[in-house]
């Protein structure tokens, strides 16, 4: 309780910051982004234990379509987005987690094997008001990691997240027609997961190699042109 209240507190200020007029529910812009990178934040989580329940063979075919759903409203920039449907959203994706922890939890049993203890995103706990978790979202967001761990981690984020995206677009059109693509679900739950356990460059450079040119998932191949146009000459990735 005492974590919400800061968080409360937090948002009072940062609205005094941005505008001394802004009051307290009504919302800018910067409101959605910090409410889109939390759930952004939370998908990640669910893919942490879709991505060991899926290593043991086992699928949820509501979790994978939620996630490609709610993977368009986290990461498009869109116009008619607003703080009740991602606050609605980030309701759903807490419920979906759980789902998810269950499920992998259930599946370990018949396995012999001792479920992990996952935290970070995927023990996220959804509570307070539409303040405190635009509140949490700032303190989430990629910026961060910019500022900590430097341009080429953020950069090589960056390519994931788009990667997954264009992922994410594709299971969407199937998933209309009544099908899907567990290959693209496989890799879409372990780029969300290792982005959720505090990657190293070398992991995040090994993730963009995969999304440019693995052959099964050929929406990613767009990723190519955006990483020539990130990233200035030097700095290209080159498979070793």
């Amino acid at each position: 309780m005492g974590e919400m209240v800061r968080m409360e507190q937090t948002a009072l200020q940062h609205r005094a910051n941005e505008d001394i007029t802004q009051p307290l529910g009504v919302y800018m812009r910067s409101d959605i982004k910090a409410l889109q990178e939390l759930l952004l934040y939370v998908l990640k989580g669910i893919s942490m234990y879709a991505h060991l329940t899926r290593q043991m063979a086992v699928t949820d075919r509501q979790i994978d379509e939620f996630l490609a759903r709610a993977l368009h409203f986290a990461t498009e920039d869109r116009e008619d987005l607003n703080v009740e449907s991602l606050c609605d959203l980030l309701r759903q994706a807490s419920g979906l987690r759980d789902r998810a922890r269950t499920l992998y939890e259930w599946t370990c049993g018949p396995m012999l094997k001792q479920p992990q203890q996952l935290a970070g995103p995927a023990a996220w706990q959804h509570s307070g008001t539409n303040d405190a978790l635009i509140s949490y979202g700032r303190r989430i967001a990629p910026q961060q990691n910019r500022r900590e761990k430097g341009d080429l981690f953020w950069r090589l984020e960056q390519l994931c997240i788009l990667g997954v995206q264009h992922a994410a677009k594709q299971l969407r059109q199937l998933h209309v027609q009544g099908k899907t693509d567990e290959k693209k679900c496989d890799l879409v739950h372990e780029v969300l997961s290792t982005l959720a356990s505090d990657p190293d460059v070398d992991a995040l450079n090994a993730l963009v190699l995969r999304l440019s040119y693995s052959d099964d998932v050929e929406a990613l191949d767009a990723t190519s042109s955006y990483q020539m146009a990130l990233y200035p000459p030097e700095e290209h990735i080159v498979s070793s």
